[in-house]
């Protein structure tokens, strides 16, 4: 069977030889699998030895490298022509550790001759190394015989070549034999003096000169200057010279080489496994070596029985994995019995893990340390006994717990006969600290027997044999002890007012706050354990009357925590105690109920309980209180991410779903804002308010802001926007407190430019859909709050509200436009004055649209042309009286909102420049025979209506008696805000017809007005009453619409 091996990369390098000269530069010439060419470059030139020449096969090294570990060189001069060539081959740190020092077996790869190459090689096959270990001890022996040769039998100088090598300090050979037998015999022989783990990490140069560049420890050099900072061995003379260091493992070895070479090779075996493990944890060599020869001196002292340092005995059974188990029990018998004759255990504490893994270490112990504890040695072996049992990777058993008992008593016993008692409270202090590993329960019945006597002489004791019944004790023993009133006038005031109601002598009303206060005058550190069990006693002496709101958000506060964790159970108890259908309606906060259940990750309970007391405690409206109590139970109560989110799927999962699981969605949210855990949830809750919007009807403010609030502390614009458009409607819905909302709203986004511009975009959606008394409010308000700019474009969006009747862009730009139709065909009619129509014309064509009509339709297209003739009439004569003298360029101006509007009309003008981007549009008046063109009676009926609606929308939103009070700018800014709500396609189908209509309305208003007499359109008129009956031919687009009005209307 073939023996196992290493397998290594490796490559040659030099030049092409042809027709036996060597021809162009050093190349990479041929490579194994695991050779790069970027590699093979970069070794050669960490690692360039130069050959030797006249020796056969040159130069050798085994050096360190950056980018593999080791690399081992041959550099050789050959040929005829004397051409160089290098041998490299690749190492990682486990081939030369296993070799443990055996060049022997490394020589293998040395070649005599190399390969000549007159071109590239074929990819060359991996070496292989066997796996063969340090050589054996009888050729470690002549090795370091032969390094006593090189070196005159002087071990003064071997010491010092000796201690370079440990300590890193590099050691330059001058003038050695050229052969490489004798330069690698002087490597071998300090190599024998190193345990065969640590030689992996020596290496060598056979040669080098003064600007060679490798890393080796041991070179051997040819050149004038030997590099500085070294230690030069010359070897003719066999002298040493340059940087010396002392090492006392070094001097430990020479002194045995001193008696017998093989000593050495004993010892360096020894040190083995040792300086092993030390070099594997990240020791350097000299101080893993240090520590092994340290190590083993322990070692042989403990084994005579010669003094050692405690603490060294201590750190090595601590630390050390060598230790064999018959030398781990020497050292821990050696340091047990010597920390118990010094009364000081805490050198001992490795036993109490080495114990788990040997039983017969664990029974000596536990019979010193009871033997220790019968000689007096109480507090000693007590102190010991509550650290070990502290360990979790301690002893265990009841053996161990039961004399830590048998010492505590025994120390108290102690403490109570010398009547110190400072000292027994001081001690009862430290037992209340003890770690849950010593199970101090057990004995804590007894201590208080013991002490309570000592208590009516000192307070501070009666308060900490208080803590240790409120910690340990029955709450029915707790009621026994507080029935001694010597006793309780030793204990905080409030303790003797408490006492009475909770053993019920007291049938009062406990006054407000009094277990707070309780709890509290025991400071921060119990005062959650003493609420909790004065709680637990009030509850079982049915006093709920003590159970205020203070009470019980402190015992929410318990369940945040360690005793919270230590009483669970407990928490529980009276928490189901109190989620009685006769219990609950008497609390005042029931929510603390709810988050101790949460705190204590009863989630399933805490579902049950929330249904539970939304049907005992919201009952109707009251559903809406139930829900933002939800929120705050989630939002107020904190739990890592996570668990929160855990939380909220088993409430789901318990049946909390609607309103109450998107309420504590948000309360997650809000208390978790600085998490991104958080942040698909918020998304969520976000996508379900716009699928289900009737959800928005039963939402509260304050969820809203926590949920826009989350977005805008994130800087997350398009989630802040996406929450906030949802404000309008929830707000639309809650009255002044809506108004509010809206401005909490807006000064949330504020601080954002372009969340400033989303949130008075929310302010306008906000006012329009808002009816005309509570539009004016909130306008009011939002400018009182968020200032004039504000209020100005508000104003703006009130005005264009009312101007469009409450109908939507789309629909008021088609009423507009049927308006600017019905207003063009009757005025085109009275243009030429020369050319009216005459009466008969008329009589003909409003007969012919009077067949068939109802009286009530006769008499609504009556009201409505003559609507639309007052309107226009009232219009026109605002829009003179307010005109400028210089009208062409007021209207330029109002075009392109660079002049404020004066009257209804002007404002018509300023939105028709919006959408004519300033150019202006006139409109020529030509002769049209027919004022009703093709209309029907109903088309008639509608087109009067729509456009007398459009008219009177003008008028109640600038009524001719107030001033306008709105700029262009703000008319423009609000007419570029709904034009935005309209999608791209309608907006290209309307902007035309906008553009037109709007300044096309104006002119054709203002030509209706100007040429005809208002009086056709009073109602009392003479001249409008013979218009009616039809005895005079109307002579304007005004009698005409008075005249359609006479024949239309039925008395």
């Amino acid at each position: 069977m073939a023996s196992a091996s290493y397998q290594l990369e490796h490559f040659y390098y030099g030049r092409f030889v042809r027709q036996g000269q060597p021809e162009g530069d050093p190349r990479l010439l041929a490579y194994s699998a695991g050779i790069k060419q970027e590699l093979a470059e970069e070794l050669v030139t960490e690692a360039a030895l130069p050959p030797l020449p006249g020796v056969p096969g040159g130069a050798w090294a085994i050096v360190r490298s950056s980018i593999v570990p080791f690399v081992m060189v041959q550099a050789a001069q050959q040929g005829a022509g004397g051409q160089s060539m290098w041998h490299y081959v690749t190492m990682q740190s486990d081939v030369l550790r296993a070799l443990g020092g055996n060049l022997d077996v490394l020589k293998q790869l040395f070649e005599a001759e190399m390969p000549v190459y007159d071109r590239l090689g074929d990819r060359l096959p991996p070496l292989f190394l066997p796996q063969a270990g340090p050589p054996p001890a009888h050729e470690q022996i002549d090795h370091i015989l032969e390094l006593m040769t090189c070196t005159r039998n002087r071990t003064d100088v071997i010491e010092l070549l000796l201690s370079a090598v440990v300590e890193g300090v590099q050691i330059v050979v001058l003038e050695a034999p050229a052969e490489l037998e004798s330069r690698l015999n002087f490597v071998k022989g300090l190599l024998a003096l190193l345990p065969p783990p640590a030689r992996f990490g020596v290496t060598f140069a056979t040669h080098s000169e003064s600007d060679t560049r490798l890393d080796a420890q041991i070179r051997f050099f040819s050149g004038d200057e030997p590099p500085a900072d070294t230690l030069l061995f010359h070897w003719p003379t066999a002298r040493v010279s340059g940087r010396q260091v002392e090492d006392g493992y070094s001097h430990f070895m020479v002194s045995q080489l001193r008696l017998d070479a093989g000593l050495v090779i004993q010892e360096t075996q020894a040190l083995t496994p040792i300086a092993a493990w030390r070099i594997k944890r990240g020791d350097a060599l000299a101080a893993a070596l240090a520590y092994a020869s340290h190590r083993k001196a322990l070692d042989r002292a403990l084994r005579h029985n010669q003094p050692v340092e405690i603490d060294d005995v201590s750190g090595v059974l601590a630390h050390d994995r060598t230790l064999d188990d018959d030398l781990r029990r020497t050292y821990a018998n050696h340091l047990l019995s010597i920390s118990l004759a010094l009364d000081d255990m805490q050198y001992a504490d490795p036993l109490a893990v080495l114990m788990r893994q040997d039983r017969e270490l664990e029974t000596t112990t536990h019979q010193k340390l009871e033997a220790a504890l019968n000689e007096g040695k109480a507090e000693l072996v007590y102190a010991t006994l509550t650290r070990w049992l502290g360990n979790p990777m301690g002893p265990q058993g009841r053996l161990w717990v039961q004399l830590a008992h048998q010492a505590i008593l025994t120390r108290m016993d102690q403490l109570a006969q010398r009547g110190d008692l400072t000292e027994v409270n001081t001690f009862l202090i430290d037992i209340q600290q003890a770690d849950p590993g010593v199970e101090v329960g057990h004995v804590v019945p007894r201590l208080v027997e013991m002490a309570l006597p000592f208590s009516l002489r000192y307070k501070p004791l009666a308060e900490t044999i208080f803590l240790l019944a409120i910690n340990y004790l029955e709450s029915g023993v707790i009621m026994r002890l507080l029935e001694a009133p010597r006793y309780v006038t030793q204990l905080p005031p409030a303790v003797a007012r408490v006492v009475p109601y909770l053993d019920q002598r007291e049938p009062d009303l406990a006054p407000a706050g009094l277990l707070m206060e309780v709890s509290n005058a025991f400071g921060a550190q119990w005062q959650p354990l003493v609420l909790l069990r004065l709680t637990e006693a009030g509850v079982a002496a049915d006093r709920l009357d003590l159970l205020d709101t203070s009470a019980l958000s402190g015992l929410a506060n318990v369940a945040k925590t360690h005793w919270g964790v230590q009483y669970a159970d407990l928490l529980r108890s009276i928490v189901k105690s109190l989620s009685t259908d006769e219990m609950l309606p008497t609390l005042d906060e029931p929510l603390y109920l709810l988050q101790n259940l949460l705190l204590l990750g009863d989630f399933s309970t805490l579902a049950q309980e929330m249904l539970h007391q939304s049907r005992t405690l919201y009952p109707g409206d009251a559903q809406v209180d139930y829900a933002l109590m939800v929120q705050r139970l989630f939002a107020e109560t904190p739990l890592p991410a996570p668990q929160a989110l855990d939380a909220l799927q088993s409430i789901e999962a318990g049946g909390i779903r609607s309103v109450p699981l998107m309420m504590a969605q948000i309360g997650v949210i809000q208390g978790q804002a600085d998490s991104d855990a958080v942040e698909p949830l918020a998304e969520r809750v976000i996508e379900s308010l716009f699928k289900n919007p009737g959800m928005l009807s039963v939402m509260q403010a304050r969820p809203m802001h926590d949920l826009l609030r989350f977005y805008v502390k994130r800087q997350d614009v398009p989630g802040a926007v996406r929450v906030a458009s949802l404000f309008p409607e929830v707000a639309a819905h809650h009255s002044n407190q809506g108004i509010v909302m809206m401005v909490r709203m807006y000064k949330a986004l504020y601080r954002d430019a372009e969340l400033q511009v989303a949130g008075l975009e929310l302010l306008r959606r906000y006012v329009r859909q808002s009816d005309t008394t509570s539009a004016r409010r909130a306008i009011t308000h939002f400018g009182r709050e968020l200032g004039l700019k504000v209020r100005e474009a508000l104003e703006a969006t009130y005005k264009i509200k009312r101007l469009m009747n409450d109908v939507g862009f789309d629909d008021y730009a088609t009423f507009l436009h049927t308006t600017a139709e019905l207003l063009d065909s009757t005025a085109r009619a009275y243009v030429d004055k020369n050319n009216l129509p005459t009466l008969g014309a008329l009589v003909n064509t409003v007969q012919s649209l009077s067949g068939g009509l109802m009286d009530d339709e006769s008499n609504a297209i009556a009201a409505a042309v003559i609507g639309v003739g007052q309107t226009v009439a009232a219009l026109g004569d605002d829009y003179h009286t307010r005109a400028p003298r210089e009208l062409d360029k007021h209207i330029e101006d109002l075009l392109s909102s660079s002049e404020e509007p004066r009257s209804a009309l002007d404002v018509l003008w300023v939105m028709g420049g919006y959408f004519a981007r300033g150019r202006r549009y006139r409109v020529r008046f030509q002769l049209a025979p027919h004022p009703l063109g093709e209309r029907s009676s109903k088309m008639l009926h509608e087109d009067a209506e729509i456009s007398h609606q459009v008219l009177r929308g003008l008028l109640q939103a600038f009524p001719p008696d107030k001033p306008i009070n709105v700029t262009s700018e703000a008319i423009c800014g609000e007419v570029e805000s709904l034009w935005s709500t309209l999608d791209e396609a309608m907006r290209r189908d309307r902007v035309r017809d906008l553009a037109v209509d709007l300044q096309r309305t104006v002119q054709l208003i203002e030509y209706i007005a100007e040429n005809g007499d208002a009086r056709a359109v009073h109602p009392s008129s003479p001249l409008g009453r013979k218009l009616d009956e039809g005895k005079t031919q109307p002579k304007s687009t005004l009698e005409f619409y008075r005249y359609v009005h006479g024949y239309f209307h039925i008395t």
